[in-house]
């Protein structure tokens, strides 16, 4: 019944905003920084105060031990996860699994029959889980389909930002591939910050069945990016800069990242970063 629900919704339409939210909230995160830094004063108990977060929207329904324990000790950063692939988060288990299909049993392509995806029973998959279609925008359509990464993960052995280039979004070859793939939402929801599970079937033409079930999506606290996986994507997204970077500077950035809590002023990796 949930399924079929989510699925009789109104067609998807592409929206470029999807890609705005997290710079609007860094901008709003330097503009309140730079504000506070002017002498421009802010609204006292913005949390706790009668016209406070809490009361306003929780009505002060919230325990204050729970939002201070630990507090300088504990960091919830650490339960962040990254991304591999730059496409939907919901999309990610299903190409970690295609790619491990590939990696371990060599299956090709052009020996698919059918893919079926199983997912869980979360809202969300129901946007990554229809048959791909191109609607307004080629590269975010892309982004927003478990078809089509399984397709591009299964062609190529990778998916990154080559991937989501209009003219390789619109390739016959892929959209074909991306037909044979058919995502299930029947899983049970175990844990919803791990996304799984997803398990992930191949049929073959020869009547052969490749499988693999992925718990934690790759990036997760369960399931981290090693530190040699998160440098090869930060050097490999470099590439797509306007123009180049020395590799110099790329290394030197990487340094000061990971020494960043040691660091007596981070600005020095933006200056790196920044064009003259």
């Amino acid at each position: 019944m949930f399924k079929s629900f989510w699925n009789q919704r109104r067609p998807l339409h592409s929206a470029m905003t999807k890609r705005f939210q997290p710079a609007f909230a860094a901008k709003a995160g330097v503009l309140s920084a730079l504000l506070s830094a002017s002498g421009i004063s802010g609204c006292k108990e913005v949390f706790k105060g009668t016209y406070g977060y809490f009361n306003i929207y929780w009505e002060g329904a919230y325990l204050r031990e729970e939002l201070t324990c630990d507090l300088g000790h504990h960091f919830e950063g650490v339960n962040s996860s990254f991304k591999p692939y730059p496409c939907c988060r919901y999309t990610h288990g299903a190409i970690e699994a295609a790619l491990q299909c590939v990696d371990k049993y060599g299956v090709s392509a052009e020996a698919v029959e059918k893919v079926v995806v199983h997912v869980p029973l979360q809202k969300f998959f129901d946007v990554v889980s229809r048959p791909f279609a191109i609607r307004n925008d080629p590269a975010i359509d892309g982004q927003f389909s478990i078809p089509y990464t399984v397709a591009s993960a299964l062609l190529d052995s990778s998916v990154f930002l080559d991937s989501f280039e209009a003219e390789t979004v619109k390739e016959e070859r892929r959209k074909r591939l991306a037909e044979k793939v058919e995502v299930l939402m029947d899983q049970p929801v175990k844990d919803k910050r791990s996304l799984g599970p997803v398990n992930f079937d191949i049929h073959t033409f020869d009547g052969k069945l490749y499988s693999h079930k992925v718990e934690d999506f790759k990036g997760s606290p369960g399931n981290p990016m090693s530190r040699e996986t998160c440098i090869e994507k930060f050097m490999r997204c470099s590439r797509y800069a306007g123009s180049p970077f020395p590799e110099q500077k790329l290394k030197e950035c990487i340094s000061m990242v990971y020494d960043m809590d040691r660091l007596e002023d981070a600005t020095g990796i933006m200056k790196l970063l920044a064009k003259a």
